[in-house]
C-alpha cells in the first residue's frame, strides 16, 4: 500500500510489532499487517495527528494549577508552561508511554520542589531564576525522551487574601521600623553635631584663654625686662652722681616707698609704720 506523511511530521514504523525505522515526510510503500505505524493514541491530541503522525514543530504544555508550600510555610497556587520539541521520534515513542502528560507532571514536580526551597518573597522576586531552575531540572530527563526544551515559564503565582493581608501588615511594620531607625539615626546625628559644636566652642575658648595668658605673660616679661633695664641705667647714672654706697641707699628707700604705696591703696587695710619707715616716708615726701 502507498501512504503519505506531510511536511513537519514523521511516523514510527514497526515490523511485526517491533521498531523498524522512522519514516520521514513523503510517500512510502508498506505491506499491511507486516509493517504498521506506532499507535500514539495515549498522547491525546498533543504532538500527533490521526493517532500516528508525530508533529516535529514546537509544542506547548501547561501544567494544571497546584498548591505549593514555600520555605516559610506559605501556601501559594502556581502553574507553568513548557515549550518543547520532538527531535528523536524513536525515543519519544518508546521512552515513555504518555509523553505530553509525563512532561507536565515532571515540570509540576520540579516547580513544587523549587518553590519549597524559597521564601515567599524570594519566589516573587526571583521568578526568572525559578524558570531557569525548573528548565535545568527538566533538561536531562526530557533529553532522554528525545525532547528539546525551548522555554519554561511560570504562568501563575497567587496567594490567598489572608496571606495578602499578612504581607501588607508586614510591609507596614517594616516601613515603620525603617522610619523609627531613620528617626533615631537623625536624632543621634543631631546630638553628635551639638556635642561636636560644644566641644569646638570649649576648645576655641580654651585656646583663646591660653593665647591671652601667653600674651599677658609675654607682656609682663617684656615689662619686667624693660623695667630691669631702666633700673640698671638709673642705678648706673646714680652711681656716677652720688657714689655707689649712697646710690644703694637711695634705691633701697625707693623700693620701700613703692611697697608702701602698693599696700596702702586699699582703704580697708591697716598699715603700721615703724620709725624708720616714717623717716623714709617723710624724707620722700
Amino acid at each position: 500500500m502507498i501512504s503519505w506523511i506531510p511536511e513537519g511530521h514523521s511516523a514510527v514504523i514497526e515490523y511485526f510489532g517491533r521498531f523498524s525505522h522512522v519514516q520521514e515526510p513523503g510517500f512510502y510503500f508498506y505491506i499491511p499487517t507486516i509493517y504498521t505505524t506506532k499507535d500514539l493514541s495515549t498522547w491525546g491530541n498533543v504532538a500527533n495527528k490521526s493517532g500516528y503522525l508525530i508533529e516535529q514543530s514546537e509544542q506547548q504544555t501547561s501544567t494544571p494549577t497546584r498548591y505549593c508550600q514555600t520555605k516559610d510555610n506559605v501556601t501559594i497556587k502556581a502553574n507553568t508552561s513548557i515549550g518543547w520539541q520532538i527531535v528523536d521520534p524513536k525515543k519519544a515513542v518508546y521512552a515513555t508511554d504518555r509523553l505530553p502528560s509525563m512532561i507536565a507532571d515532571l515540570a509540576l514536580n520540579s516547580l513544587r520542589a523549587s518553590v519549597g526551597t524559597l521564601s515567599l518573597h524570594e519566589v516573587f522576586s526571583s521568578r526568572n531564576e525559578l524558570n531557569k531552575k525548573i528548565s535545568s531540572d527538566l533538561a536531562e530527563t526530557v533529553n532522554n525522551w528525545g525532547i528539546k526544551l525551548t522555554r519554561v515559564e511560570i504562568q501563575e503565582l497567587t496567594y490567598t487574601d489572608e496571606i495578602a493581608k499578612a504581607m501588607m501588615a508586614k510591609m507596614v511594620a517594616e516601613q515603620k521600623r525603617q522610619a523609627d531607625i531613620a528617626q533615631a539615626q537623625g536624632k543621634a546625628e543631631a546630638e553628635l553635631i551639638t556635642v561636636k559644636a560644644n566641644a569646638t566652642t570649649i576648645e576655641m575658648q580654651a585656646q583663646a584663654k591660653a593665647n591671652a595668658a601667653l600674651i599677658a605673660a609675654e607682656a609682663d616679661a617684656k615689662s619686667m625686662e624693660l623695667k630691669a633695664e631702666s633700673e640698671k641705667n638709673y642705678l648706673k647714672k646714680l652711681k656716677e652722681e652720688v657714689g655707689t654706697e649712697y646710690a644703694a641707699q637711695i634705691l633701697s628707700a625707693e623700693k620701700q616707698r613703692e611697697g608702701l604705696v602698693s599696700i596702702t591703696k586699699n582703704p580697708a587695710h591697716k598699715v603700721f609704720l615703724t620709725p624708720q619707715t616714717q623717716q623714709i616716708s617723710l624724707t620722700n615726701a
